[in-house]
């Protein structure tokens, strides 16, 4: 079987399977993919398929196998996921038009940790403001994360409490995000299994990421590193948190298809399976997850991925974050949005002191730059600010830094964006053991 991933004209149906369309409270869009049929005790698979068939002929291909597509995917790759049985499987391994099958299998998201506050009481960073109030109670502050980063002294973000807002699109891979008013949310698709469809999110772990890159500049809440920016809810995850490989190609698919609107996508969640970079594009290892993200970043797509909480080196077995195409974040230490190691404990469980490289946060080659990753001051679903810690919140930040520059430099690619951060990053900032800079908004 040949693995060639040349660049291809894109068919405009077939996305995901799209098969409905809702609408949000606030006026934007999001399409449902289809849901997966019940198990019928055949193993999941994902068929790449060779060149560019179009959406009816990934169809037909595979019907010819004896597979039943439950998602099809032509921008990321061409090819569908499917239960697949041990014939239809051995026919598809077998057929000239398919270039690999891979079992389906599962992803997580970066752990982290909710810091235990009484609701309305206590108040942690330099802005001391409470946790556990409705954002919009709050006079708008900088989040004590993106205070010691610097969002303040910003000339691209700009914050001064009326925006404008960025003019730039985030998607978000990741639970979904349940609408606040302190996030303007542009549209979506639903990639996980749940049926019906809803783009909410049951876990609050994609709504606390989209606030940290671009939540809205304005009178109240909090403000994101992108003040503002059109959110891209791209859920794939189901209601009891858990998602699949397949899930998140047709995220990927979708965002790739929308590439016109979204210049960045943040991805908080690891693959820790039996998956190993092999700097190529998957074409080598047979990874269509590499295979995607290549095809995002060929398209001018910044990608960027938390680190990971586990305290290890990654190797080439953590992905995304061992794809060269990734911005990788590892995480920073800061409790009082100052320099100078001087704030007390954040009481995150995690135990370390103020300014200092996170220990458990994990580390290596593949890590481009940090950011602040504890304390984080968030928009929780239920609507309130919360206070949570793990590198699921460095990312966003960089994610929203990104597209700042997408935003004022439209022109600059992917490899651009990161050279640029990493070139603006802050060394010598306390304990730091990797020599990773901090990012630095008052450098863009």
């Amino acid at each position: 079987m040949s693995h060639g991933l040349a660049a291809r004209a894109r068919p405009v149906v077939g996305v995901c399977a799209v098969l409905a369309l809702l609408v949000l409270s606030d006026g934007a869009t999001a399409f449902a993919a289809a849901s997966p049929s019940a198990s019928t005790g055949s193993q999941q698979d994902i068929v790449v398929l060779n060149g560019d068939p179009s959406a009816t002929q990934v169809q037909q291909d595979a019907e010819a196998d004896g597979a039943t597509p439950e998602r099809t995917y032509s921008y990321a790759l061409s090819g569908y996921s499917a239960d697949l049985s041990a014939t239809a499987k051995s026919r598809a391994e077998a057929d000239p038009s398919v270039a690999m099958v891979v079992p389906d299998h599962s992803l997580e998201f970066t752990s982290f940790h909710r810091v235990p506050h009484p609701r309305g009481g206590g108040a942690v960073g330099n802005n001391h403001q409470p946790a556990g109030l409705p954002d919009v109670d709050y006079s708008q502050f900088i989040p004590t994360a993106l205070e010691r980063m610097f969002l303040q002294d910003s000339q691209l973000a700009a914050v001064n409490g009326g925006g404008p807002e960025a003019n730039v699109g985030i998607a978000i891979i990741d639970s979904g995000i349940t609408p606040n008013p302190d996030l303007r949310i542009a549209g979506g698709v639903d990639c996980s299994d749940d049926s019906p469809p809803d783009l909410s999110d049951p876990i609050s772990h994609g709504t606390e990421v989209a606030g940290v890159a671009a939540a809205i500049d304005n009178s109240f809440g909090v403000v994101g590193t992108a003040p503002g920016a059109r959110l891209y809810d791209v859920k794939i995850a189901g209601d009891d948190g858990t998602l699949d490989l397949s899930n998140a190609l047709c995220g990927l698919d979708w965002v790739i298809a929308h590439r016109s609107e979204i210049s960045v996508a943040n991805m908080s969640f690891e693959d820790t399976g039996d998956v190993t970079n092999d700097n190529d594009c998957g074409l080598k290892s047979d990874d269509p997850f590499h295979m995607a993200i290549c095809r995002a970043y060929a398209d001018g797509i910044t990608l960027v991925a938390g680190s990971g909480n586990d305290g290890i080196q990654i190797t080439q077995d953590e992905v995304p974050q061992a794809y060269p195409e990734v911005i990788t974040v590892g995480g920073y230490d800061d409790t009082d949005g100052l320099p100078g190691g001087h704030g007390s404990a954040c009481g995150d469980g995690f135990g370390d002191a103020d300014d200092m490289w996170a220990t458990w946060s994990n580390w290596g080659p593949q890590v481009a730059l940090m950011a602040v990753a504890d304390c984080e001051q968030v928009i929780a679903n239920d609507g309130t600010i919360e206070w949570d810690s793990g590198t699921s919140f460095a990312g966003p930040a960089v994610a929203g830094a990104a597209a700042d520059l997408a935003a004022h430099f439209p022109y600059m690619s992917p490899a651009a964006i990161k050279a640029y951060l990493v070139l603006t990053a802050t060394h010598q900032v306390g304990s730091d053991p990797h020599g990773y800079g901090l990012l630095d908004m008052a450098r863009l």
